[in-house]
């Protein structure tokens, strides 16, 4: 078995290069990250009342169908 050439040795002990599948990782975690900030901060207008509790009327088909139609 031969040894590895100094080159081979130094290129996998280098870290991994930065590409364009890393960037696009990168972003798509900055998009998620966000998205969630988005979300707590409009959950906390409603005071964090995922329930629905304080609804005044409540949603039907018809009622779905006649705002749609109009």
């Amino acid at each position: 078995m031969s040894l590895p050439e100094s080159t081979d040795r130094t290129r996998a002990l280098s870290p991994p290069k930065w590409d364009i599948y890393t960037t696009m990782l990168a972003v798509a975690l900055l998009a998620i990250l966000i998205a969630i900030i988005c979300l707590l901060a409009e959950l906390a207008r409603y005071n964090w009342d995922y329930q629905a509790t304080g609804a005044q009327a409540r949603a039907t088909v018809s009622r779905l169908v006649e705002v749609f139609l109009a």
